[in-house]
């Protein structure tokens, strides 16, 4: 991952001064005491610590098909994808109730605490604000596209990409939540990797990188065949850090998933292989709120015990190996390929 983190390190300051500049000049325009305490939880979020991936896949898009480093205007365009990550984010914690989010408090929860000082002590005071707050971040994404000194038809395909990836992400999020309430048995793999592909793969993989391909003057599903798989990886990984990784080092809590009812490929493999008294323990702890720790510990025994996490870790490295195939087939940027590649190996290795 060396190259890859130093082509983040080369432009991160520059993207992370483009999300400030959004952030301050729409806090500034606030002229009454109730939308500063949104707008500055949405600086604070938007500008707190995080990886940076997709608005350097967008560079590496364009870079990968153009050999040309990114100008002021496909750094600025790269942006939206951070943003558009946050508003999903803001609008998904709501929806897991989670807390926590990069080692600290999650928009809802955040806006909870300003608010209560204010008298508002329900919490669905918090989860309005949280969603009217991802709403605003979702109206920021077009304002930066405006901004761009792009030509017509250009700046017309780059939004119909970003309302297309927004529309399947939250296509995605409707599939994930049914899922949580589907009865175990009833839950299919491909249900899993449906969900897999619609609310990861597409937004954090093939949107940013096809965005930067279009930019280009490429077509948006360019890198799709590389795209796709790493994106479902990913996610595996993600699933698998959900349950199983450090919260000091993921930044998120390790019970949520199993307390939320997640269905993930891990859990469906587990149904699928495991015993009667296996079967009764995971239909009684998943989705349990009040589920304890030793509960969610015999959760993860189980996880372990039927083979869904070698299973779980394996096809994650299938469809990594699966994605670095098809990016032989790119005629792209060498520098760009070899950062691609690195990328796939990190995510079946990443701890956070």
């Amino acid at each position: 991952m060396e190259r890859f983190r130093a082509y983040i390190k080369q432009y991160r300051e520059t993207v992370d001064s483009i999300l400030r500049e959004v952030a301050e000049k729409k806090e500034s325009e606030i002229d009454d005491r109730f939308n500063r305490i949104v707008y500055a939880e949405i600086k604070r979020f938007l500008l707190s610590p995080g990886k940076r991936i997709r608005p350097h896949l967008v560079l590496m898009g364009y870079e990968g098909v153009t050999g040309e480093s990114p100008d002021r205007d496909v750094l600025l365009i790269s942006t939206t994808f951070e943003i558009l990550h946050a508003y999903l984010l803001t609008h998904d914690d709501v929806i897991d109730r989670d807390e926590v989010r990069r080692n600290q408090p999650t928009v809802w929860k955040s806006l909870e605490e300003e608010f209560k000082k204010f008298g508002a002590t329900s919490r669905h005071t918090a989860y309005s604000m949280a969603i009217l707050a991802g709403d605003i971040l979702r109206s920021l994404i077009h304002e930066v596209v405006g901004q761009a000194d792009l030509p017509y038809k250009l700046k017309s395909k780059v939004c119909s990409l970003l309302g297309r990836i927004d529309e399947v992400t939250n296509r995605g999020q409707v599939l994930d939540v049914a899922l949580s309430f589907t009865p175990l048995n009833l839950v299919t793999e491909e249900d899993i990797l449906r969900v897999y592909r619609y609310k990861t793969a597409l937004y954090s993989f093939n949107g940013p990188l096809g965005l930067g391909a279009v930019l280009g003057g490429e077509d948006e599903d360019f890198y799709r065949e590389y795209a796709i798989p790493v994106g479902i990886a990913f996610q595996i990984r993600d699933d698998i850090l959900g349950v199983f990784g450090d919260p000091e080092v993921t930044g998120k809590p390790a019970d949520s998933d199993i307390k939320e009812g997640k269905r993930t490929i891990l859990v469906w493999y587990a149904w699928n292989h495991g015993s009667n008294r296996e079967k009764a323990v995971l239909e009684k702890v998943l989705g349990n709120e009040e589920a304890s720790e030793e509960e969610v510990q015999e959760v993860r025994d189980i996880l372990v015990s039927t083979g869904a996490l070698e299973y779980a870790e394996e096809l994650a490295r299938s469809y990594v190996s699966q994605a670095k195939e098809a990016l032989r087939g790119l005629d792209i940027n060498p520098d760009v390929m070899e950062m691609l590649v690195e990328l796939a190996d990190y995510i079946v290795e990443r701890n956070k």
